[in-house]
């Protein structure tokens, strides 16, 4: 079951966000007590169950690095679509070449 998500006022979020690295939020979980019998092993484990996003950082909508003088500038003549991979304006590959990757 996917955590329940919520904006900075406490309105819950129905819509699919790209929560990104930098967001600054709250999580809620439910701590749930185990042992395993077999091996005498004792813990705790904590499932997500809600989310408050105070701020959010979009995944792939900042970036990281700073202005480099005298830095390439991306033109669309330096395009190539070479075996389904194509390379974006921000300078990610596509989804569909981000597959192959992996």
């Amino acid at each position: 079951m996917k955590p329940s998500i919520f904006d900075g006022t406490g309105g819950r979020i129905t819509k699919t966000l790209n929560i990104g690295n930098g967001t600054v939020g709250k999580v809620g979980y439910q701590a749930r007590p185990y042992y395993m019998e077999k091996d005498g092993v004792v813990g705790v484990s904590l499932k997500l169950s809600s989310v408050q996003i105070i701020k959010l950082e979009q995944f792939g909508a900042s970036n990281p690095f700073g202005e480099e003088e005298g830095g390439y500038v991306f033109s669309e003549d330096d395009v190539i679509q070479d075996g389904g991979e194509e390379t974006t304006t921000e300078g990610e590959h596509s989804e569909e070449s981000a597959a192959d990757l992996l």
